[in-house]
């Protein structure tokens, strides 16, 4: 990257090194979510290393699952800790790769189940749906989205289970999410798929107060976060978008009969 001066870099520049346009940053302006450093002589418009580094935090944050208008207020918290946001997305990463490692372990298996090759129960096809670094993960999503006094409920109902406790918790999810897929043919809004929606709802409650915004929440994150979508992608293509669709439908149907 050539500087426009010491540690200044061109918009043309940070776009090409960043990989976004110079219309998105020209954007992230108008919104306050990255402002330039300064204007050279030239008229141009130049970026410094605490710009790169604030730019790093909105991709790394929008890998995430997080929308702009989230990733302003967490950026613009006067408490907000470069350093310790660091240490979290590679924390994040590191659950991220552990997971995919199950999910891929998971495939494999599933392959020499279709080759003959092996024998597989069905609770097997959906073993690493929910499992310790998972909720690892839910709870960070919940103090981002929902506040320090929800994660802090989430965190105290988890830390109150005993261990078998929690291995039964985790194996009545997998249950009902293998419950909710195999009525993906009946459709989103069948009531047998709603039946299991309802307990998927109360399974939930587990661990937070689970309110209809926040379960229509996680039908959108299934969809649009990475994590959680390769999750669902890996028992069928589509069924990200249907849990999306089924569990809004729910949280509607529960409305209306309110």
């Amino acid at each position: 990257m050539n500087k426009t001066g010491t540690n200044q870099y061109q918009v043309s520049e940070v776009a090409a090194c960043a990989g976004v346009s110079p219309r998105t940053l020209h954007y992230y302006d108008e919104i306050g979510l990255l402002t330039p450093t300064g204007v050279a002589e030239n008229g141009y418009r130049f970026y410094d290393e605490q710009a790169l580094l604030r730019l790093q935090q909105i991709l790394l944050y929008k890998e995430f699952g997080f929308s702009l208008s989230e990733i302003l207020q967490i950026l613009d918290d006067p408490n907000f800790d470069l350093l310790q946001a660091l240490e979290k997305h590679q924390d994040r990463l590191l659950r991220r790769i552990e997971q995919l490692e199950k999910q891929l372990s998971i495939i494999d298996h599933t392959i020499e189940f279709i080759k003959g090759e092996r024998t597989m129960a069905k609770e097997e096809f959906f073993s690493s749906q929910y499992d310790p670094a998972q909720q690892e993960i839910y709870e960070e999503e919940i103090r981002q989205k929902y506040g320090e006094k929800q994660w802090r409920q989430s965190r105290q109902r988890w830390d109150s289970y005993s261990e078998q406790k929690r291995k039964e918790i985790m194996a009545e999810g997998n249950q009902v999410t293998l419950a909710i897929f195999e009525s993906m043919s009946k459709g989103h809004d069948h009531p047998e798929t709603q039946a299991h929606l309802a307990r998927y709802h109360q399974f939930m409650q587990y661990f937070y107060d689970c309110t209809l915004e926040i379960f229509e929440g996680l039908g959108r994150m299934y969809c649009d976060d990475p994590r959680f979508r390769v999750l669902y992608e890996a028992k069928h293509p589509d069924f990200p978008e249907f849990m999306r669709d089924a569990m809004q439908y729910y949280a509607n149907q529960q409305r209306t009969k309110a």
